[in-house]
């Protein structure tokens, strides 16, 4: 039987004191290392669309432009709003800040 691995309690403990922002960037974070394991099981780093509906994960193509998420603001009553990384495409990189 092979072994069994967990969270520590310490670290979960820590998890849930975080804003919702940095949850979001951390799964944000596990989602492109767990892409980065998958891929790599596959010689086309082609990851079956099976095993990726069990890892909650889709293709997109990035010449899409998808906006990389920075941060949320929450604007009270339940509204919520995002707002982009500085690495995001739409942020203009010349611009002096």
């Amino acid at each position: 039987m092979g072994r069994t691995y967990r969270m520590t309690e310490e670290h979960l403990d820590h998890l849930m004191t975080l804003s919702g922002d940095q949850l979001i960037t951390i799964i944000a974070r596990l989602t492109d290392r767990t892409v980065g394991i998958l891929a790599a099981f596959y010689d086309d780093k082609e990851i079956p669309h099976h095993t990726q509906e069990i890892f909650g994960i889709e293709e997109y193509d990035a010449s899409g432009q998808t906006h990389l998420l920075g941060s949320i603001t929450d604007l009270g009553a339940g509204v919520k709003v995002g707002c982009c990384s500085g690495e995001c495409w739409c942020q203009d990189k010349t611009k002096d800040d």
